[in-house]
């Protein structure tokens, strides 16, 4: 989740120097990327979760499972075609 963090620390500084210059718009739009970022995150989390579980279990086929779909959602969640206006695409990988 640290890559999700990051990329929404960075849309909180830009949503933050936007207002500064009084773009208003610009906030609005780098806030609905947030929005949408937040509501990806909880699966993400489960994901997480069904993993570690999987590892207490010893069930490594499973662990192994779990990872390869959060890092498949990892990439979906941060696929938001506004995102690309306000981070580039070298700031989030």
């Amino acid at each position: 989740l640290a890559e999700l963090h990051n990329v929404q620390r960075l849309l909180e500084q830009r949503k933050e120097v936007a207002l500064f210059r009084e773009q208003y718009s610009q906030a609005g739009g780098i806030d609905k990327c947030l929005q949408q970022l937040r509501l990806r995150e909880e699966p993400l989390k489960e994901l997480l979760i069904e993993r570690m579980d999987a590892l207490q279990k010893a069930d490594y086929d499973e662990a192994q499972v779990q990872k390869d779909r959060f890092e498949i959602n990892l990439e979906a969640a941060l696929d938001i075609p506004d995102l690309k206006k306000f981070i580039s695409t070298k700031e989030v990988g």
